[in-house]
């Protein structure tokens, strides 16, 4: 493939694609001129008249097509030639009087950034006396060297878009567009956006040019942030944090203005049900009522209740999710929101008079008992409990949410909404309110839209590909599916905070996720232990992403998750990092974040696969978590709430959900003793403990290297990457 060929296909990359490239082509070795830039289209001249570098330069520009006009000219008067007669290219090189096509008149930089650029032309494009009015491409600028142009750029803090070279070729222009218009804004919204970062990454402190990804952040941490910027009033769209890493660049792209969904609409009525609440009612026949998250807090005998209600009524109000509730009948399930005033939605309990020794006991009884009695067509599917202990002890609030209306994202906002409204009530402030996002109803009219369309139609094929029928898994005793929630057990470890930290590095400079290392450590570990070559799990993912329209669920409540199936290929005889690969992109490969498969399977019902088929393992990765604490409510607890009925059906073996927390990696293995023993999980996390060391080992001593994936739109293969970037 020619040099010409490779920049066509560089074009059609995406922002983020580009600074990936851009990334990679900084620190690569500048004798690698194809790449670095610093080999120029030089013509040397002989002639019998005085040179005349501007009527040249027309003609020639008449009969080139761009990329092939010289940048200089050297005006000889002969050519220096070998021995044998042919001309000596070695000395052309050599010659030091090369003249750049400039304008008639020296034009000096007037301006810091123009001053900038020109130090930056000057050292990528390898050419002195670069004025303000000379063409970027005349200067022997290409696509390739624009990548380099805009991440040096990027570097000093100032925002430019990789076509941005294309549409002004000038200094001049360039400058126009970069020259800041309100220095004073620009610092008020850096230190908003560094207060967030400090909060929300639980890192003191953070400078403006301290990358996102490199201090721990995640897809899950940047919706966090974005939604704590839009409590502030600063607008950021969903790929923003992945474009723009730092807060220096952030801060040259975000609006202050408000956002274009209606603040004060209320959403009432049926919605259409999303595809993993449809996965939800296909899994759960027996106690659908009765599967539920909860969060503790631990608060004082300041903390009014009172307040709580308030908070939690204000919740309800501008959460419209959290008014779910859902019907059955004969032709299914469906989902609906009440009004406001039908949500009974916060109960004290005073169970001050018990013996201390017991009030856990009695607060854990009557949660169940309230959970037993839930009703999923009549609701509430969120309430508070406000649990009064004695005098001396702590009371204890407990937020109890269905899991068909929260995720985790939704968990993350709703505290910090809540947290945020009870400040706001007891300090006797004017209620803040985070800015609304796409409604559920809204998402799930979009995804519905998608799914009844031909827009998921060229997914069938890669879903279809990830059942693995014959995949069978070692056991220790004899039982029948479903097993039931009364056996499930979940064993846990927790690694090191170096093993944790040399993951989070690794993850941060080698160009792979945390989750996709994970992901590899557990299916090197359970292929080895069930002697398989093929793994297939059932994958969890925010199901957040951006499809097509303008939706925003930055800071939207609901069960948006998006499940599907992936399979892998383990063979042992192929070399660890070659596999690693293989699931870096296979992972990378997931067409809209996986978010098809639920879609294709319960909403237009169009994918041709078995609908009993079902993953025997479930991973899930939650990204880093904080120990939260607001000091306006309280402390989080973890207390051992019974919140699944032991009804409750489950058909996979294993579901394994790790995260981060304290700098240390958790691995919370759920397993059922009908069908494996303790000391089998015991040596399975152990194997998937070894086998994550041993994998994290062998990529950091590799040489960095990409694969087709991370250039998706590009066209470029694995072959073609490697020409490009020399490995």
């Amino acid at each position: 493939m020619s040099k010409e060929s490779y920049i066509e296909r560089i074009k059609k990359l995406n922002k983020k694609q580009k600074w990936l490239l851009a990334n990679k082509l900084k620190t690569t070795d500048n004798s690698k001129t194809e790449l670095s830039g610093s080999k120029k289209i030089v013509a040397y001249i002989v002639g019998k008249k005085e040179l005349d570098l501007e009527g040249l330069k027309d003609f020639v520009k008449q009969k080139l097509p761009a990329y092939m006009i010289p940048a200089s000219f050297v005006e000889l008067e002969e050519f220096p030639r070998l021995h044998n007669g042919k001309i000596n290219t070695k000395a052309l090189s050599e010659i030091k009087n090369i003249t750049s096509v400039k304008d008639d008149h020296v034009a000096k930089e007037r301006t810091l950034i123009q001053k900038l650029l020109i130090e930056i032309w000057t050292r990528v494009l390898n050419i002195d006396s670069i004025t303000i009015h000379d063409n970027f491409f005349e200067l022997g600028g290409d696509s390739i060297v624009s990548i380099r142009i805009v991440s040096e750029v990027r570097k000093q803090g100032i925002r430019l878009q990789p076509n941005d070279l294309f549409e002004y070729q000038t200094i001049e222009e360039l400058s126009e567009i970069l020259e800041p218009k309100s220095n004073s804004s620009g610092i008020k919204i850096q230190k908003q956006l560094t207060e967030i970062w400090e909060r929300v990454l639980d890192i003191h402190p953070i400078a403006i040019n301290d990358n996102f990804f490199e201090l721990g952040g995640d897809s899950i941490l940047s919706i966090r942030i974005i939604s704590e910027a839009r409590k502030d009033g600063i607008t950021l769209q969903a790929n923003d944090l992945f474009e723009y890493q730092s807060i220096a660049e952030l801060s040259k792209v975000v609006k202050t203005q408000t956002s274009i969904v209606d603040q004060h609409t209320t959403i009432l009525g049926k919605i259409p049900m999303l595809p993993i609440q449809y996965w939800f009612f296909d899994e759960h026949k027996e106690a659908p009522h009765f599967w539920n998250q909860t969060v503790t807090y631990v608060v004082d005998s300041s903390t009014k209740s009172s307040l709580v209600e308030q908070a939690i009524q204000k919740l309800v109000i501008h959460h419209d999710g959290l008014r779910q509730v859902f019907t059955s009948s004969d032709k299914g399930w469906e989902s609906s929101i009440l009004p406001i005033e039908k949500a009974t939605i916060f109960q004290e309990v005073d169970i001050s008079d018990f013996a201390k020794k017991d009030q856990d006991i009695t607060l854990i009884r009557k949660l169940t008992d309230a959970q037993e009695k839930l009703k999923l067509d009549k609701g509430p599917l969120f309430k508070g409990y406000f649990f009064h202990l004695a005098p001396a002890q702590k009371n204890k609030l407990v937020l109890v949410a269905h899991h068909l209306i929260v995720d985790h994202v939704s968990w993350q906002l709703l505290l910090s909404d809540f947290s945020s409204i009870y400040s706001d009530l007891c300090t006797g402030r004017k209620v803040k309110l985070s800015k609304k996002t796409t409604s559920v109803k809204e998402w799930g009219e979009h995804l519905t839209n998608l799914a009844r369309s031909d827009f998921f139609e060229y997914e069938k094929s890669y879903w279809q590909e990830q059942q693995v029928f014959d995949m069978k898994l070692p056991t220790d005793n004899s039982f029948e599916l479903p097993l039931k929630e009364s056996n499930i057990k979940i064993y846990q470890s927790i690694f090191e905070e170096d093993i944790t930290s040399t993951l989070l590095e690794t993850s941060s400079k080698k160009n792979i996720t945390a989750e996709e290392l994970l992901i590899a450590s557990l299916i090197k570990s359970i292929a080895i232990w069930a002697d398989i070559s093929k793994v297939s799990i059932g994958m969890e993912q925010h199901g957040r992403k951006k499809i097509i329209s303008n939706n925003d669920l930055s800071n939207t409540v609901g069960w948006m998750t998006s499940f599907f199936l992936l399979a892998f290929t383990f063979n042992n005889h192929e070399d660890t990092f070659s596999f690693l690969q293989c699931v870096k992109d296979k992972i990378n490969a997931i067409p809209n974040g996986g978010i098809g498969y639920g879609a294709l399977k319960y909403i237009s019902k169009s994918i041709d696969i078995n609908t009993s088929y079902r993953p025997l393992i479930i991973f899930n990765f939650l990204g880093r978590q904080r120990n939260e604490t607001h000091d306006t409510i309280g402390q989080h607890e973890e207390l051992s709430i019974i919140a699944r009925s032991a009804k409750s059906e489950r058909y996979h073996l294993f579901e394994i959900n790790t995260y981060i927390k304290k700098q240390k990696l958790y691995v919370n293995w759920s397993y059922s003793k009908e069908a494996h023993n303790e000391n089998t999980i015991s040596k399975l996390v152990t194997n998937f403990k070894t086998t994550l060391l041993e994998l994290i080992d062998v990529y950091n001593k590799e040489k960095k290297k990409y694969t087709p994936t991370d250039f998706p739109e590009s066209g470029l293969s694995q072959e073609d990457l490697n020409k490009l970037f020399g490995y």
